[in-house]
């Protein structure tokens, strides 16, 4: 279908300076004053035509349409230009009359301009001069939006200059200042009632707003007044291109602070006491033990358990129960002073942690506090209480520095208090670690059948390349009640009574099945060190066990690998050489762990199939410091390159002793310096980033072996 035609008053309202311009340049035409003839005259002898009177003037019928044509002409040239084109087309406009004029002349053909260019000027004038208007108005129709828009967000924005006064600001932010206009020339921050630090970060991103010209957003929220606001600012730039003012937008996001507050607080803290859990527990811990090092100070775990709480469940219900758990916390923050350092651990056991205690004596005295203050008589709606508790109490760093052996060492304090029926404390000694191994004894024996245990993977990085190239599985047990037990806790004691061979065939089939749906997810492999104790070792089964766990997996004997302690490895060679024949026969790589810790015959790395040597942590952590490790490191490295076996290099956890090991040759390092332990998912993301990916800047100056 056609487009419909534009209106008469349309086409008018559109191309009115043009009509008037023709219009105009018409008339003249039609009058033909004196005055214009005489112009002519004088430009027809300008250009030396030897006789102007011998000139034919152009008749009118064909002069008037010509003129009208010549000023309607830049109309539709100017129609969908820009202000810059549109004028050069006007003033080309200009001189076409003339040009015309001068060419009839040379063909003896007189044509006066002045009409023409007469009516191109009052129409050009028009034009522009209507643009102009159009332009205003445009402009005073924008900057109504803009501050209509400005007026009706729920942001407030302010004005601020690069010196950090503010010039202006909208009706929210005038809410928020509480002065209005009053306050503009003032300091923004003086201005918004920020304290001194708020004012040091606002004015920080500021300066970074006008040193950069960009946009910069503050990185917290900040408080002004009640409210919480996310600060962002912006750069205004002058026509040289400096900032020459900042617009500063605060957003209100105090609902979303709490929001992440709370979200915090209920992540943190126990639901029914509202003290911290574990996960807040363990960071106050940790950051108590690291000052009472650096302090030459004592921190106190102390574990307390309500004595004989079941019996209080089964004769007043669980509603009085829970009560006295509640009533138990805040008894015990009004011990402390500091609510803080009490976190529930469980059921109806406690752990307080005394941060900077002066003496064993100070200790003492706070754990008999808490011993009186539980033992208080409770009310608890209506019923009468008297309640007892044990607690057992860990010293950090004269026990330990390991934040879960200090847990246990507490633990154990506490059930040796229970065991004997006091109601006391008890400080741990190491006669009570007996009492541990069998409590220990006993669980283990139900954590294979209860899937207590589970496998973390610790990622082995090539130093030729910066890329992933294996993976240790490591075993964790999480014990209910008592969080993840540390190996050398339990290991010891599952190798003692021989339940270790059975969590051996548990780790080994599992890391096989890991490894299968790890191929069937498509990501790519890289082989899997198992450990295998010295217990496991004189087992004949072993062999059998890998063949099994690999067939049923239907993966490469090359993705696994058996890691053999030095120690082990030398408890019966001749058993050993069977071993290692049997598992080479299989496919499976072999790698000695904890090289250089046993007095071994080095003829065994020559006679036996070991594809692999890992030097002990305990060597690698002063490398960079101290002499003798750096030579026993550089002398095993060297003679593992001379007989042709790959290194690892285990607890590297700084660039000076990567560097280190990476000039020497070792071939493989891990450590915290590129990972912690991961979960199996965490594993799985690691591979799902591929095999190209690399963990670091590669600094190595030998050639490590391939």
């Amino acid at each position: 279908m056609n487009a419909p035609l534009p209106k008469p008053r349309a086409l008018l309202r559109e191309h009115w300076p043009w009509l008037a311009g023709a219009a105009i340049a018409a008339l003249f035409e039609l009058a033909r004053p004196y005055a214009l003839q005489q112009l002519t005259e004088a430009f027809q002898q300008r250009l030396a035509v030897p006789d102007p009177a011998a000139a034919v003037s152009l008749p009118m019928f064909l002069s008037l349409p010509l003129s009208v044509i010549l000023v309607w002409l830049p109309q539709p040239l100017c129609r969908r230009q820009g202000a810059g084109t549109s004028f050069l087309i006007c003033l080309a406009g200009l001189a076409l009359p003339l040009l015309i004029s001068a060419v009839c002349l040379l063909a003896g053909i007189g044509y006066a301009p002045f009409a023409a260019a007469v009516g191109l000027w009052i129409a050009i004038s028009l034009h522009f001069a209507r643009q102009l208007r159009e332009t205003q108005y445009k402009l005073l129709r924008a900057q109504r939006h803009a501050e209509t828009t400005l007026n009706a967000i729920a942001d407030g924005v302010l004005n601020v200059s690069p010196d950090f006064v503010l010039r202006g600001m909208n009706p929210v932010a005038m809410a928020l200042v509480g002065a209005g206009h009053g306050r503009i020339g003032q300091h923004v921050g003086v201005a918004l009632g920020m304290p001194g630090k708020t004012i040091r970060e606002l004015e920080e991103i500021i300066r970074q707003c006008v040193d950069q010209g960009r946009t910069v957003r503050a990185p917290q929220p900040m408080a002004i007044g009640k409210h919480q606001m996310r600060a962002t600012t912006g750069p205004i730039f002058s026509k040289e291109g400096r900032v020459e003012e900042v617009v500063l937008a605060l957003s209100d996001v105090s609902d979303s602070v709490a929001e992440q507050d709370k979200l915090y607080y209920d992540a943190t803290h126990d639901a029914l006491t509202g003290l911290p859990n574990r996960a807040l527990l363990m960071k106050r811990i940790t950051e108590a033990v690291s000052q009472a090092m650096q302090n030459d100070g004592i921190a106190a775990l102390l574990f307390v358990d309500i004595d004989h709480f079941n019996r209080i469940n089964d004769s007043f219900g669980h509603y009085i129960g829970d009560a006295i758990l509640i009533e138990v916390a805040h008894r015990l923050q009004n011990v402390l002073g500091q609510p803080e350092c009490v976190a529930r651990w469980g059921g109806d056991e406690y752990v307080v942690l005394v941060e900077a205690a002066a003496s064993r004596d100070a200790v003492t005295d706070i754990a008999q506090q808490i011993i009186a203050a539980i033992n208080a008589a409770m009310n608890i709606n209506g019923v009468s209480l008297r309640i007892n508790c044990s607690v057992g109490i860990s010293l950090a760093p004269a026990d330990s520095i390991n934040i879960d052996e200090l847990l246990a060492m507490a633990d154990a304090a506490m059930a040796r208090s229970k065991s004997n029926g006091d109601g006391g404390y008890r400080f741990f000694s190491h006669a009570m670690s007996r009492g541990s191994a069998i409590d220990i004894e006993s669980a283990l024996r139900q954590a294979l059948q209860k899937n207590e245990f589970d496998l973390y993977f610790q990622p082995q990085i090539s130093l030729a390349t910066g890329r992933l190239v294996g993976m240790e599985a490591l075993l964790r047990w999480s014990r209910p009640g008592r969080g993840l037990v540390p190996p050398d806790h339990f290991i010891p004691v599952a190798e003692e009574i021989g339940l270790i061979i059975d969590i051996g065939v548990w780790t080994l089939h599992r890391v096989a099945q890991q490894l299968k749906r790890w191929k069937e997810a498509g990501l790519p492999l890289v082989p899997v060190a198992v450990n295998v104790s010295a217990r496991q070792c004189l087992d004949h089964r072993i062999t059998k066990v890998i063949a099994d766990a690999l067939r049923y997996a239907g993966i490469d004997a090359s993705l696994i690998k058996i890691e053999l302690t030095e120690a082990a490895a030398m408890n019966n060679v001749e058993h050993l050489a069977s071993l290692l024949r049997g598992l080479h026969g299989l496919g499976v790589r072999i790698s000695v762990d904890d090289f250089g810790t046993a007095y071994s015959s080095l003829s065994f790395l020559k006679r036996f199939p070991i594809s692999q040597l890992k030097i002990d942590h305990s060597f690698v952590h002063d490398i960079a410091i101290d002499p003798d490790d750096a030579a026993i490191v550089s002398g095993t490295i060297a003679l593992a390159r001379g007989l042709g076996i790959e290194v690892v290099a285990e607890g590297v956890e700084t660039v000076e002793q990567l560097n280190f090991l990476g000039a020497r040759g070792c071939d493989i390092a891990q450590g915290f310096y590129f990972s912690q332990p991961l979960t199996e998912a965490d594993a799985r993301a690691v591979l799902q980033q591929g095999l190209a990916h690399e963990w670091f800047t590669q600094p190595a100056t030998a050639t490590p072996m391939r």
